[in-house]
């Protein structure tokens, strides 16, 4: 064999070397495929990130998250969306950031594509391991969706003392109740009570929702109280005919507790 020729075995078998190794290192991770408007339903991993492929046409998009602690205990919430081309290039670092505290959480972010996109999203769990439930939906297109993480039955409330509403929790449960109000100004109050009878803490939370089931800014009653009961209130204000949505959480003990909707008066 010719100098030349052994030349040209020689760079073929370097090619062979090289080529697995260039088109592992070029190579994109799997991804689940999804489609606008329909829920995606994964268990996401401590440390662990999943891609999904969608088709994004150009518009104004919701990204929603239900999502639920596996180990059903209390504690941090905490997870990222990315958005990604088909190559892996990264377009937003940060399309949705989930930093919260309980067992289970609703998050949901708006974001514009300005052109049609063939994208990937790229799911991280920066502490603890989730069950998720995603969607991709035009905001033109979303409507409520029922809450998918544990126990979404929504109770409903009336206006005035005796239309209050409520149950008993044990600790770190939660309830949804909801009602359809007139415009005008209203009181909203928690009350909540140890079943125990004890004089200690009574800690927990009544947070008012929007019509897709995402937290209200500024809509909260925090409960952290001593004593064996206690009653809290916050101002609601509509302008026009809402349904509104309220998710209480009991952070302590058993407790009973009422939601109560009365006209405001002053």
């Amino acid at each position: 064999m010719g100098i030349k020729s052994l030349f040209v075995c020689g760079l073929l078998l370097l090619a062979g070397l090289i080529t697995p190794l260039t088109a592992h290192a070029q190579g994109m991770r799997p991804a689940t495929k999804m489609a606008v408007g329909e829920i995606t339903h994964f268990t996401l991993k401590l440390n662990e990130s999943q891609d999904f492929a969608v088709q994004l046409g150009a518009g104004s998009y919701y990204i929603a998250m239900d999502m639920k602690r596996v180990d059903e205990k209390p504690s941090n919430i905490i997870a990222r969306v990315q958005l990604l081309k088909t190559n892996g290039v990264m377009v937003n670092g940060m399309l949705m950031n989930v930093n919260e505290t309980g067992v289970t959480t609703r998050r949901g972010e708006i974001f514009k594509q300005v052109k049609p996109l063939t994208a990937r999203l790229r799911v991280n769990s920066d502490t603890g391991t989730y069950e998720v439930w995603m969607r991709v939906v035009l905001v033109a297109k979303m409507a409520f969706t029922p809450f998918l993480s544990g126990d979404g039955d929504i109770k409903p409330l009336g206006i005035g003392g005796n239309d209050g509403k409520g149950g008993t929790l044990k600790p770190y449960e939660w309830a949804y109740h909801s009602a359809t109000l007139p415009a005008g100004k209203y009181d909203v109050t928690l009350y909540m009570k140890r079943v125990d009878g004890r004089s200690s803490n009574i800690i927990g939370y009544l947070q008012q929702m929007d019509v897709y089931g995402f937290d209200v800014n500024g809509g909260r009653i925090n409960m952290n109280e001593s004593g064996t009961e206690a009653r809290k209130e916050m101002r609601l204000v509509l302008k026009k005919p809402t349904k509104v949505l309220f998710h209480v959480i009991n952070d302590d003990a058993p407790m009973e507790y009422t939601v109560g909707i009365d006209k405001a008066t002053d």
